[in-house]
């Protein structure tokens, strides 16, 4: 039986797993949850996805977090 897998990506270094399960539309679903409201948890990357027989990944859904907005200061006249 295939399991899905949903990690989370520091700096495209290190995966963290998430959440497992049987069903890839069920680890989809946890993995849009997650990031419903703009917050990836500290990650910089999410994906969702099985492992081959012989160990290669394959991402069935991914997103990047979001660019963090740089606050720009008001210059003083």
């Amino acid at each position: 039986m295939t399991k899905f897998f949903v990690t989370g990506d520091i700096g495209y270094q290190s995966e963290t797993v998430l959440f497992e399960s049987d069903s890839d539309k069920e680890a989809v679903r946890f993995a849009e949850k997650y990031i419903r409201w703009g917050d990836f948890g500290g990650y910089q990357f999410l994906s969702v996805g099985d492992y081959g027989p012989d160990g290669e990944y394959f991402e069935i859904w991914a997103m990047d977090a979001p660019e963090e907005e740089e606050e720009e200061e008001e210059e003083e006249d």
